[in-house]
This record gives C-alpha cells, sequence and structure tokens, in this order.
C-alpha cells in the first residue's frame, strides 16, 4: 500500500532548514562565528562558544562587543559591529546548534547589550558612525552603459547583458538573490486591456525580504516600447529566451563562442554560476568604462530612486519587496546636484532673495550702455558708466537713483560676474561724485549692493578708486 506521508530524519530536516537562508547570509554567520572564536583564542578562553550556557556567553560577549577589531588592528563601524551581533544569533539559532535564546533580545544578556550601546556611542564619537551606501548609477553612466556595445542586442553577449540589466532595473532586483536560480517560467509576458505587452514575474521566491509568511508576488512590470521597437525590453526578452539553449533550463547561460545571426540557439548549455552573476555590473563599468565602478546592488538603488521620484512608497514596496517605508527611505538618495539647489536656497535667503533656487546659468550680451559721465541725469533715469564688453550673468543692470527712488535699467546679454570684475582695475577715472549719484569718492572697490537678475533685482553700487 502506498503511504500518504513523506519520512524524513532529523538530519534531512536540519538540511532542510539549512536550505530556507540565503547563500550569502549563512556566509556571514559563519564568518563572524570564525571571528568571535579567534577572539577567545586570542584571549585564552574556550574556543567552543556553542557549547556555553547563557551566562558564560554573555560574559563573553559583554568584553568582544568592546574589544572587537578589524583583522588591522582598527575599531569596526558601528553598522558592522551591529551585524555582527546579528550574524551571531543567527548562526546560534539555526542547525545544527538550534539554540532557543536570543542574544539581543534575551533577559540573560542585557548587561552584554548594555556594553553594546556603550561601544556602539564610542565609536560614533570617534567618527565610526558612517555608512558607505551603495551609490546610484549617475544619468550619464546609465546613458553611456546602455548605448555602449557591450549591451547591443545583436550579439550573443549583447543581448545576454541588455536583458538582464532589463531585468534587474525594471524589477529593482536584490544584487545577487536568487539570480542562479532564475528559469525559463521564472518570467512570462502578459498583456493589458489595451494589448499592451509586459514582462512580469510569474513564480513565487524565498527571498531575504519574504520568508514563509509572505503570501503576494512581488513583482514588477516591463510594458514594450512601441516606439523604440528595436530596443524594445519585451522583444528583446522574447528574442533572447528563444534564443537559450534547449538542453537548458536555466535563464542566464554562457553565450556561444561561434555563432550565426539565423542559429536556433545562441547559448551554451552551461547555466552562468553565482559568483558570475555577481560580478555582472562590476565588469561592465571597467569594460564601458563608467565614471566609477559600480555593483549589482547601485542597479536596485538606481530603480529605487528612479520610482521615487513620482510614485508612493507603497506603490514602491510593490516592485521592490521592501517591507517597510523605513528600510526603503534609505533609498532615497539626495543627488549633488539637489544639495546644491538646497545650500543656494539657503544663500539666497541671507542675501534676501529666497524666491530664487540659484542663479541663471544663461548668458546675456551687452546690448546697451550709456556713454561715459559723471552723473546720474535724474530726468532721463539713465546713469553714466564706463561701457562694457564683457560677460555677466544677467538681463539688466539697475543702478538706484538716490534722490528719486528710481532705478534705471540696462538690458545685457552674455554676462560674465567673473569678468564683470576682473575690469575693475582698468576702468578710467572718470567717476565724478554727483549729488543724486550713489558713487563717491572714497577709496574701494566695486560692489553688488540689489542686482536685478531675472526678476531679482540687483544694483551696483561704484565706489571710485
Amino acid at each position: 500500500m502506498k503511504k500518504r506521508f513523506a519520512s524524513h530524519t532529523d538530519q534531512e530536516i536540519e538540511e532542510k532548514r539549512k536550505k530556507t537562508v540565503p547563500y550569502n547570509t549563512q556566509k556571514m554567520n559563519t564568518h563572524c562565528a570564525e571571528t568571535f572564536r579567534k577572539y577567545l583564542e586570542e584571549k585564552g578562553l574556550e574556543t567552543n562558544f556553542e557549547e556555553f550556557d547563557e551566562t558564560k556567553l554573555a560574559e563573553a560577549l559583554s568584553h568582544f562587543y568592546t574589544d572587537a577589531r578589524t583583522v588591522n588592528g582598527q575599531a569596526y563601524k558601528t553598522s558592522t559591529l551591529e551585524n555582527i551581533r546579528h550574524s551571531l544569533n543567527r548562526y546560534l539559532k539555526s542547525p545544527p546548534f538550534n539554540k532557543h535564546f536570543d542574544i539581543i533580545t534575551g533577559p540573560e544578556f542585557l548587561d552584554a547589550n548594555e556594553c553594546m550601546k556603550t561601544a556602539l556611542k564610542e565609536l560614533k564619537q570617534n567618527g565610526q558612525g558612517s555608512i558607505n551606501h551603495y551609490p546610484k548609477i549617475t544619468d550619464d553612466d546609465l546613458a553611456k552603459l546602455y548605448m555602449s556595445v557591450y549591451l547591443t542586442p545583436n550579439t550573443p553577449s549583447g543581448l545576454l547583458n541588455r536583458v538582464q540589466m532589463n531585468i534587474r532595473l525594471f524589477f529593482c532586483r536584490r544584487a545577487n538573490e536568487n539570480f542562479d536560480q532564475m528559469t525559463k517560467s521564472t518570467f512570462q509576458i502578459g498583456k493589458y486591456p489595451d494589448g499592451t505587452r509586459y514582462v512580469y514575474k510569474s513564480e513565487d521566491e524565498l527571498t531575504k525580504n519574504h520568508q514563509e509568511k509572505q503570501k503576494a508576488l512581488i513583482t514588477g512590470h516591463m510594458p514594450e516600447d512601441k516606439i523604440n521597437s528595436d530596443l524594445c525590453p519585451v522583444r528583446l526578452y522574447e528574442l533572447y529566451t528563444s534564443k537559450l539553449n534547449p538542453s537548458n533550463n536555466r535563464l542566464w547561460q554562457y553565450p556561444r563562442d561561434a555563432y550565426q545571426y539565423g542559429d536556433e540557439s545562441w547559448y551554451q548549455n552551461r547555466p552562468m554560476g553565482r559568483d558570475k552573476l555577481a560580478s555582472f555590473l562590476k565588469c561592465l563599468s571597467q569594460k564601458v568604462p563608467l565614471s566609477q565602478v559600480y555593483t549589482n546592488h547601485s542597479i536596485r538603488v538606481t530603480g529605487v530612486s528612479i520610482l521615487g521620484q513620482g510614485f508612493s512608497m507603497p506603490q514602491i514596496m510593490a516592485v521592490s519587496g521592501h517591507r517597510s517605508t523605513s528600510s526603503l527611505a534609505l533609498y532615497q538618495r539626495v543627488s549633488d546636484t539637489e544639495k546644491q539647489q538646497m545650500g543656494n536656497a539657503i544663500s539666497n535667503k541671507i542675501i534676501g532673495q529666497e524666491n530664487l533656487p540659484m542663479l541663471p546659468s544663461t548668458s546675456h550680451t551687452l546690448r546697451t550702455l550709456p556713454s561715459c559721465s559723471s552723473s546720474l541725469n535724474p530726468e532721463q533715469n539713465v546713469c553714466s558708466l564706463v561701457p562694457f564688453k564683457r560677460n555677466l550673468q544677467s538681463n539688466s543692470v539697475s543702478v538706484l537713483d538716490s534722490d528719486n527712488g528710481r532705478n534705471a535699467l540696462y538690458a545685457m546679454d552674455d554676462f560674465n560676474p567673473e569678468d564683470f570684475f576682473s575690469d575693475f582695475d582698468s576702468l578710467p577715472d572718470v567717476f565724478a561724485p554727483a549729488r543724486n549719484s550713489m558713487i563717491t569718492n572714497q577709496r574701494g572697490q566695486g560692489i553688488f549692493n540689489n542686482c536685478h537678475m531675472s526678476g531679482v533685482t540687483i544694483n551696483f553700487n561704484f565706489v571710485q578708486k
């Protein structure tokens, strides 16, 4: 009689439990356990900490948290020390140890965790609290990458790189997570009511953020491009999957060394491994080359940052798989350009021009300037200035008539402030003090008072040398 239920030994159950832990997490857990073991060995203590009871382990951890150093003897960063504690906790809870206590929340480890807090505060005070986030791919680098020969879809390697880059970017994939396990059925092509096609993830997967309790399928959509049909991501995905080796079910396969465009298959019966996929963007960064060497996680950062410009956090989380808005917020990077604009906003507020985010970047040429004279004519509201043939960033110059409170405006093109200031030493000595002008006979240099630049008032207050 055929049995209904399966049978597993204790060892088989433990092996199954191990397989549910991501490879990189297992690797980190083991590495941190060995670091703690080396610390105990250096201190002349027992190294089999897996067999310690809670009291003995807590005492050892209290000293370890404050004594921990890198292989070079340098203090860890706060984030690294916290990761070591979490890794040790996972290590002890995993097979074959299966500890039931928790070194982070357990009451037996209260004193040890107070030592941890002290160590973190000290590191923070010593400048070890900063975190080096994965950089977002700059707009220039992203365009350069997609226009490079390494992503041209007319060759097996170029088609492979372009489709993989699209999958990583459109779906905001986490670095190397499960890429070596993807198959030809991981993604499918769907159709919107208007007939537009799109690629979506059709199979559920176990990820770092979503374990056994996750019910909803986390996926974005990669819609077709009907305008640029040659580079349409849906068409290229179809082409790529149609050229995969039929004898292998894996999605990412090595390209053949020799091929013809009309060949049925462009790829070998040889799937790409974890290490090869992990170096995807790093290798492309060096080959193209890009302005810096990026890693695969930068693609996720870039995708989330792009979506952050126009979509809400819950919408982005449905694509990226983040479990909380606080973790997603770490990906909302502020660019240097945006920081410059914020800095300019503060500067403009200081000088009373809070409505302008920054000075205009366009240049204008000086069109009309009055002839040289020594005074301001209140009847015509014209100021006598030495004619300039220089570049200033301004549409007009306003000189205030101090008696009448009126401004004389002069249209300018191609106006460069640096050239403006450089001309002051060569000005002829023609400025004579006048009752109704702001020119004085005191020695000094020309200064801005209130400029009129693209709607912002600027007055030139000239001081005679």
